[in-house]
């Protein structure tokens, strides 16, 4: 199993401890989410010469697909993304299917990116962190199979955003995961959570009540699997080491 490190373009404070892990074989490549207008910073990331996934700006930093105003802002956004996994030589990008809108209008816009072979559409809980009201796309199987067939696009399975989404709806999360993997993931976002909640909270590994070694069950081992878990100390990142470490043990211990 792959295993790969989650950072910013602007985590330039991590860039150093990044490449000591890397090159003492904690991990095995960088998903790297753009933040806009940071592509002068591409350049510090390019030489390490780590494997790099790219993430596309979601909805908080500006790049909402769903919504057809916004396709002229989200166009700029998506190309600067698409030059920046360029540079990094990352042939995979992860985009967001957006909030609110919908399906069609994510649909539209994404084919109006191009790049359809390069692009991954991660599945998103029911609804907002910030405001209930406001309803995610791509957060069941159905519409995720919809978004990624009439774009031709790729599927990153986020565990914890689908098991928020089936509290959200009252269904198992178990068997809503596995309706998931039948797309066929091409990447896998784990972290750890609150079972039982519809909110997505990325808690270290041993923090929260997901069953992860019941999770790790489910998921294929040929995919890259990125640690979507919270960094918290701005000087080290020791607590994604104790998180790789975790995982690595509940792993061996599926053998």
């Amino acid at each position: 199993m792959k295993l790969g490190l989650k950072l910013w373009t602007t985590n330039l404070h991590y860039i150093d401890l990044a490449a000591q892990l890397f090159h003492k074989g904690v991990y095995d490549y960088i998903e790297l989410f753009f933040v806009p207008e940071s592509g002068l910073l591409i350049e510090k990331w390019a030489t390490l010469n780590i494997p790099v996934v790219v993430h596309a700006p979601h909805t908080v930093k500006g790049l909402n697909p769903a919504i057809h105003s916004a396709y002229p802002e989200n166009l700029r956004l998506a190309n600067e993304t698409f030059e920046c996994a360029r540079k990094l030589q990352s042939s995979m990008i992860i985009f967001h299917p957006g909030m609110g809108g919908s399906a069609e209008e994510t649909i539209r816009q994404l084919r109006g990116f191009g790049h359809a072979s390069d692009i991954v559409i991660e599945n998103k809980p029911y609804h907002s962190l910030t405001d209930p009201t406001l309803l995610c796309r791509g957060s069941n199987p159905e519409e995720m199979k919809l978004i990624t067939e009439s774009t031709k696009t790729g599927f990153c399975l986020d565990v914890g955003h689908a098991i928020c989404s089936a509290n959200s709806i009252h269904r198992d999360p178990f068997e809503y995961l596995q309706e998931f993997l039948t797309l066929k993931p091409s990447i896998i976002h784990l972290s750890d959570g609150t079972f039982d909640s519809v909110l997505d909270s990325h808690l270290n590994f041993g923090k929260g009540t997901f069953p992860l070694k019941q999770l790790l069950e489910l998921i294929p081992k040929d995919l890259p699997l990125s640690v979507e878990t919270n960094k918290n100390y701005s000087d080290s990142l020791r607590d994604f080491e104790e998180d790789i470490g975790y995982l690595r043990n509940l792993v061996d211990e599926l053998r």
